[in-house]
């Protein structure tokens, strides 16, 4: 909690699109801060936090003897920042949960000085982060100790008998405040820091893999203390480090696992609230910045469980429109889905070959490339020489299914003599025609010669359905060409399908 709360990325917004809900409060609050070394006149702010981020709740200016004053509205429940000077970025946090409020510090020492002259809530809050702060002094010198390359195994051991100590003496703390400030909002903010506690965990008889039994009493405790339908909850960061927790680390990091587990947990909350409001918001787009393989399929399954269904009525018309164009282009392409079928010309420019017909090797890789792209000259005969090794020091049954994306074909048939590129070459050629033996046809859309599928007129257009305007671009294939992996590097290519081989096994 001390980190949650007093080492995070300052943001300052002017608006936010979270709701002042949930306000049992019926007067303004007045709020009352005496600043020593403020400036009259200077202007302060105050910041309202949702999950990790701090936004702009209101403003006000110095009176004399560094009187502050902000009293024009009804504040929501939360955890709040005073910023007294932003050059340099000097603030503390404290809570709101009562009509009046009065606290005192000096702008020298602004975190370290703060009193409350009046609120209940700030202090218990400032008590027990004092309490924290206590003793992560005493446990800092102790953990670089045992950190030290001389110290014995015995002196090890003494000094981790001490921490531990320390940790359970904050256990208990925590337990003590809880339980006496329940119907408190510090009471709940301080519940919703704790974990289950593993050692406290009992493992009954019979069971064989304990450590198994405790990583699922973990997991499926993990939110016992967080009330998912109070949306005060969301106005704190320590709810957004839970929740990153649980589905950056605790979790198995597999799109359909996350994905339950979000729709899971937001049937609890209040639809359309701020902790409702946060996780989706945060979790649609969390897991893509990650750059895992895989991971856009939890942003598809978000953008059409919450914001193209409708159940995301704070977003702008702007930001569904480019979710839904995202949609469009990753429903095709989802690691786990069948790869759409190519139908294509070889470089006899009269033979098509089906990637689903034509193709019975039990892994299939789907290369697109462009013989004028500077970035293709190089990787191209390297796939090559990587797929020729892969063949000959392995049992692997792998063919090579390499589409040219170059309309303009002329150095197309050179470049693979030149290389020797021992692939299933295909090109959608100039000179297309149609080929009803495989149940589609050539059309000119949009200016395009697009493949048809003679049945219903949907078009395959594999630049638009594989969203391949950039290459190389590389998929791996299973037997039933099942997309295994996409956006890979040569290198990857044998370690995955070894792993695959091994899982099989």
């Amino acid at each position: 909690m001390t980190k949650t709360l007093f080492y995070f990325i300052f943001i300052l917004s002017i608006s936010s699109c979270f709701s002042q809900k949930n306000i049992t409060r019926t007067n303004n609050t007045v709020l009352t801060f005496k600043i020593k070394g403020l400036q009259k006149d200077s202007t302060v702010y105050l910041g309202n936090y949702i999950g990790k981020q701090l936004y702009y709740f209101d403003t006000a200016y110095v009176q004399k003897n560094g009187l502050v004053e902000f009293k024009d509205k009804k504040v929501p429940p939360g955890v709040y920042a005073l910023i007294a000077t932003m050059k340099p970025v000097n603030y503390f946090e404290f809570i709101v949960n009562e009509d009046k409020i009065e606290l005192e510090g000096d702008l020298a020492q602004l975190r370290e000085s703060i009193k409350v002259k009046k609120s209940v809530e700030n202090k218990i809050f400032f008590e027990y982060i004092a309490f924290l702060s206590k003793q992560s002094k005493a446990k800092q010198p102790l953990i670089e100790q045992s950190q030290s390359e001389t110290i014995t195994e015995k002196k090890k051991k003494e000094i981790n008998e001490q921490i531990k100590v320390i940790d359970l003496a904050v256990i208990e703390y925590q337990k003590e405040l809880v339980k006496k400030h329940k119907d408190k909002y510090v009471g709940r903010l301080v519940k919703m820091s704790m974990e289950p506690n593993n050692s406290e965990i009992i493992v009954p008889e019979g069971v064989k893999d304990s450590a198994m039994y405790k990583y699922m009493y973990y997991r499926n405790h993990y939110f016992d203390n967080i009330n998912l339908k109070d949306d005060a909850m969301a106005r704190t960061p320590i709810f957004h480090e839970r929740l990153n927790n649980y589905f950056m680390k605790v979790i198995p990091q597999d799109p359909d696992t996350i994905t339950k587990e979000v729709f899971k947990l937001t049937d609890k909350m209040n639809e359309g609230g701020d902790l409702f409001k946060y996780t989706v918001n945060h979790l649609t787009y969390a897991h893509v910045k990650t750059k895992r393989m895989g991971m856009d399929k939890v942003y598809f399954r978000m953008a059409e469980k919450y914001f193209i269904s409708g159940r995301a009525p704070w977003a702008s018309e702007k930001a569904i429109d480019k979710m839904k164009k995202d949609v469009n282009k990753l429903k095709n392409i989802l690691v786990g889905n069948f790869a759409p079928n190519i139908i294509l010309l070889d470089t006899t420019e009269k033979n098509y070959v089906s990637m689903y017909k034509d193709i019975k090797a039990k892994y299939t890789l789907l290369y697109f490339w462009d013989w004028t792209c500077g970035h293709c000259k190089k990787e191209t005969p390297k796939l090559k020489k990587y797929v020729d090794s892969l063949k000959a020091n392995t049992n692997y049954d792998i063919e090579v299914y390499a589409v040219c994306t170059k309309e303009d074909n002329a150095g197309w048939k050179p470049f693979i003599k030149e290389h020797d590129l021992n692939f299933i070459n295909v090109s959608d050629v100039p000179n297309m025609e149609n080929m009803p033996e495989y149940g589609m046809e050539v059309r000119d859309i949009d200016g395009k010669k697009t493949l048809v599928r003679n049945d219903n007129g949907v078009t395959i257009n594999y630049r638009t359905t594989y969203d391949v305007f950039v290459t190389p671009q590389l998929f791996l294939l299973d037997k039933n060409k099942k997309i295994i992996a996409k956006q890979l590097a040569i290198e990857q290519v044998g370690g995955l399908i070894e792993h695959l081989e091994k899982q099989k096994n």
